[in-house]
């Protein structure tokens, strides 16, 4: 019971938060399951908000960032050969089906564009898209 007081009272007084340790590195299995799922995120935003220009590009905004961290990832794994190798091979299993789905994104975003209003809109969107991450 002292010690649970005392803990407490540290707390109360300001005492030094535990520093924050870096999340471990993802597996190269881990890895290729978010990337398909930002690609399946992707082309379901994409689809939901076809011919809405302004709100595709708004809500394209907070899913291309969490994209970017995993992107991020494959660059950290890309620096090792072995790794690297882990990775594609894990990507071989979503492989099917990225080129009809990446079809469909093309042609709702082709959609989405033409659909956009003035020149500003379609600015937004076109800096939105290219704030997707390639890798």
């Amino acid at each position: 019971m002292r010690a649970l007081i005392v803990a407490l009272a540290c707390f109360a007084c300001g005492g030094k938060p535990a520093p924050k340790q870096p999340p471990p590195p993802l597996d190269a299995k881990q890895l290729a399951k978010l990337l398909d799922d930002d690609m399946s995120a992707l082309a379901e935003l994409t689809h939901r908000q076809r011919g809405n220009c302004g709100a595709l590009a708004a809500e394209l905004r907070p899913l291309t960032e969490r994209m970017k961290l995993h992107a991020a990832e494959v660059e950290t794994m890309s620096a090792d050969p072995a790794k690297l190798r882990e990775l594609r091979s894990a990507l071989a299993a979503y492989a099917k089906q990225t080129p009809a789905r990446t079809d469909r994104m093309v042609e709702d975003f082709k959609v989405t564009g033409s659909a956009c209003t003035d020149d500003e809109e379609r600015n937004r969107l076109g800096a939105a898209i290219r704030n997707i991450p390639t890798f």
